[in-house]
């Protein structure tokens, strides 16, 4: 099991950050789109059909997903894009799989848990707060309804249970943690030779059979594959802004309706000392309260308020004679408040008519009877409308092409649909430009193709062959386009004439390649007879480079070395090596020789993090084992087919 682990990741670091990008997609990544539908299928599990749209949605939230984690390191041309495709494809069907594993145990996860999941979503906040109609519009954009959805958040919670539960089942004993410290800062006494490919280059040759051959047994490596040119209306928020216009007497409306975004409201800072009525009864009641009551309650406050005048302090008398448990014991301090915002008309009006330092005649509330001192004004702090006046039309601007954006984009599919065979009538009804894109093949390019939607669509029955506009075609929010094919050609394998060139190099590189790798196993016989290595490479004209020990992270080994170097037995006897070849990136061979082996120790498992963080690192990796071992098998029990329309390998 150790050693399994080991092959799979390099090092402690390699392990994290595999469980990172391996771990199954967040709850709303992709197990939220769980659903069917009348679109093309891409694959089938137990009876349950995963469309192309709901694919497309999950490939593009791991994508997101991906960018998010990687930040500033995330190159989008260094990505697989094909690999990727199917790795999400792959993701979907498991969840699938664990989906419908739970529902098959009867598992259920209460109404308080999905309400708390669905509040804390980003996506469903406005300034940090969850919004109702983000929600109903992010659920309606998936195509879904709240109780549909709130279904599919229910199974996602149970189906991450039931990964959490098989992944902490695993443990890691001491013995397992010492032999993982040997394995991972074991360090290989290495000495190597590099036989050049090019040298043999001139020792082999290539004939016109054999480039016909490889030709006619490897088509797929010459294909000019299949590609679409498209016609195309695009439609952007962004683009709108720049056609609208405003008047000023509309930017100032706008300012006045949004002012607490630009300018924050007055604030003041008081004390006050409550007697209070009834124990504090509302204000309904206070007018019945007996009159006795009420002039005991004035009376008081104003012998308090005599204290004061004659020099007393204001906190000491409210620590004294306050009936308000909250701010008595604080010298009946209430802090800094917005003008107005204590609900009760009588103390928001005597508090706005005081001034700093002001000590006010006894007010009656629906509290009680309150002095109120008045500490500071602090008066609304911000930008003025002339201040603000090219933020604030902005902001208008956005707000008002955000509108007309949904108006458009709804007209925009309805005339693409009454006339499918042309973009020009919506294209003359909203003033946007059609516009032709180049060559694109079925793995997408750049700008809108690198949308795997967009791609799927063009590439589609309806589209491609049909002859059809597409459907309005979400690329991000308030983004949108609307396609269709003008020009296609099918993928067909290039003339023989054309990679000739091309094919007789790979062949002579190859040959090279292999003579050098001959020679290597040649010297390697010698040297097992006896010669020495030194002695060996000065015959050559070759250079033995004594790397000396070594460890499995060693950055400036070539990869291929390193990775030999650590599959070959240890030497049986000391000072006699072992030997070994390895092919290298560009067709070079290295001979290798391993000339001892040191183990790591428990002493040092401080360089990997101490015994108690590679017992949890191992736990975690040995539970992913067990997490993956469970999906296989869901996999293979299961009916899982995949058409022509999935992505593939």
């Amino acid at each position: 099991m150790l050693q399994s682990i080991r092959e799979r990741a390099q090092g402690v670091i390699a392990w994290i950050i595999v469980g990172l990008i391996t771990i199954p997609f967040a709850l709303f990544g992709i197990n939220e789109y769980l659903g069917g539908g009348s679109e093309a299928i891409v694959a089938t599990v137990n009876g349950h059909d995963i469309t192309e749209r709901e694919f497309d949605i999950g490939y593009r939230e791991f994508r997101q997903q991906l960018r998010e984690r990687m930040g500033k390191e995330y190159r989008p041309d260094l990505l697989d894009e094909a690999a990727l495709r199917r790795e999400v494809l792959d993701s979907m069907i498991q969840n699938t799989l664990v989906a419908q594993r739970t529902r098959d145990f009867g598992l259920r996860i209460g109404d308080d848990l999905v309400r708390q999941t669905i509040l804390g979503v980003p996506s469903f906040k406005v300034d940090g707060q969850f919004d109702q109609q983000a929600y109903e519009r992010g659920v309606r954009r998936q195509g879904l309804t709240p109780a549909g959805f709130e279904e599919q958040v229910r199974q996602g919670i149970v189906s991450r249970q039931i990964g959490s539960a098989i992944r902490l089942s695993a443990f890691a004993t001491p013995v397992e943690v010492e032999r993982l410290v040997r394995l991972r800062l074991q360090e290989r006494d290495l000495s190597y030779l590099v036989l050049p490919a090019g040298g043999f280059s001139g020792t082999v040759d290539v004939s016109a059979e054999e480039v016909r051959a490889h030709y006619e047994a490897n088509p797929g490596a010459y294909m000019v594959p299949e590609r679409i040119r498209a016609e195309y209306l695009e439609l952007h928020a962004g683009d709108i802004v720049s056609k609208l216009d405003v008047d000023d007497a509309t930017i100032a409306a706008y300012y006045e309706n949004h002012r607490d975004e630009y300018m924050t409201a007055e604030r003041r800072q008081a004390s006050h000392i409550l007697f209070a009525l009834d124990s504090g009864a509302e204000a309904a009641e206070v007018e019945a309260a007996e009159a006795a009551e009420v002039e005991a309650a004035e009376a008081a406050a104003r012998a308090a308020l005599e204290r004061i005048r004659a020099g007393e302090s204001f906190a000491a008398v409210a620590g004294e004679l306050s009936q308000d448990p909250a701010s008595a014991e604080f010298g009946g301090d209430l802090g800094t408040f917005e003008t107005g915002s204590f609900g009760d008309q009588a103390i928001d009006d005597a508090l706005a008519a005081m001034t700093p330092g002001e000590l006010s005649e006894p007010v009656r509330s629906g509290f009680g009877v309150h002095l109120f001192q008045l500490a500071a004004v602090h008066p609304p702090q911000g930008k003025s409308l002339e201040e603000a006046f090219d933020q604030v039309r902005m902001a208008y601007l956005r707000s008002e092409a955000e509108r007309q954006f949904y108006e458009y984009a709804d007209r925009l599919g309805n005339i693409a649909y009454d006339d499918p065979s042309t973009l020009l009538p919506a294209a003359e009804a909203l003033g946007l430009e059609v516009r032709k894109s180049d060559w694109v093949t079925r793995d997408g390019g750049d700008g809108i193709f690198a949308s795997p939607r967009l791609i799927n669509t063009l590439f589609s029955d309806d589209v491609l062959n049909q002859g059809n506009n597409s459907e309005v075609i979400e690329l991000e929010p308030e983004h949108v386009v609307v396609a269709r094919v003008v020009e296609h050609q099918a993928a067909a394998v290039k003339p023989l004439d054309e990679v000739r060139a091309a094919i007789e190099a790979e062949l002579q590189r190859s040959k090279a390649s292999a003579k050098a790798g001959a020679r290597v196993n040649e010297l390697i016989a010698e040297l097992r007879a006896g010669t020495g290595m030194l002695e060996l490479a000065q015959r050559e004209g070759l250079t033995l480079i004594n790397q000396g020990f070594v460890d499995r992270g060693a950055p400036s080994l070539d990869p291929a070395i390193l990775a030999q170097l650590f599959r070959m037995p240890k030497p049986g006897q000391e000072g006699q090596a072992v030997y070994a070849s390895a092919s290298l990136v560009g067709g070079d061979a290295a001979l290798i020789a391993l000339k001892g082996v040191r183990e790591g120790t428990l002493e040092q498992a401080a360089e990997l993090g101490g015994e108690q963080m590679l017992a949890m690192v191992l736990q975690r990796a040995l539970g992913e084992t067990y997490y993956q071992r469970m999906l296989e098998n869901l996999r293979q029990q299961g009916d899982v087919s995949i058409t022509a329309r999935a992505p593939q390998p």
